[in-house]
């Protein structure tokens, strides 16, 4: 990579990656570090921005669009989540005050946003993943294979973590996201020329 203020905009890329993979281990035990990694995503999209300024990419665009209109559904879709559950608790101990079908009915709507957030997100991550196919010539060799495999792995989970509510996929998109999240941070690795 010759051009100097890319590469450096890579490199800030993969960091804000590494320490995403670290606090979403950090995050499993120790939920409220949600919040540093919301502000980290916020973060990488100003690096893919300033990356796709230099290239002027639509690999690159569509990432950060797609990505950025899948944060907000799911900021929504948890607010809508945790306000229809809190609301339905207090329905089923006063029916007075709120039908509980309505709320429950709030909850599937949710949860249908957070699912077109993760399909949105899984789009996000195919797109990041054309663009390092397509212009693997940019990076090494090494670099350029994880970057792939990376974002196939945030792809995947990002679909498998949607189906939350079965437990068992949570752990299993967890740990595709948090592998992806190391093999996309290789780009900190990149030397300047």
């Amino acid at each position: 990579m010759s051009d100097i203020n890319l590469t450096r905009n890579f490199q800030k890329f993969g960091k804000s990656i590494h320490i995403l993979a670290i606090l979403m281990i950090l995050s499993f035990p120790f939920p409220f570090l949600i919040i540093g990694i919301l502000v980290l995503m916020g973060k990488l999209l100003k690096n893919i921005k300033n990356i796709d300024l230099i290239l002027n990419n639509k690999n690159l665009l569509e990432f950060y669009t797609k990505y950025k209109y899948s944060a907000v559904l799911r900021v929504i879709g948890l607010l809508f989540t945790a306000g229809s559950i809190t609301a339905f608790i207090f329905a089923l101990r006063n029916p007075l005050f709120f039908n509980p079908w309505y709320i429950l009915i709030i909850l599937i709507c949710s949860i249908m946003i957070l699912f077109a957030g993760s399909v949105s997100e899984a789009k996000a991550w195919e797109e990041l993943r054309r663009f390092f196919e397509e212009n693997a010539n940019l990076f090494p060799r090494e670099v350029s294979n994880d970057s792939i495999d990376g974002c196939s792995k945030l792809r995947k989970g990002s679909l498998i973590y949607h189906l939350w509510f079965l437990v068992i996929p949570i752990l299993i998109g967890y740990g595709f996201q948090v592998k992806g999240f190391f093999k996309l941070s290789k780009l900190k690795d990149l030397m300047m020329f």
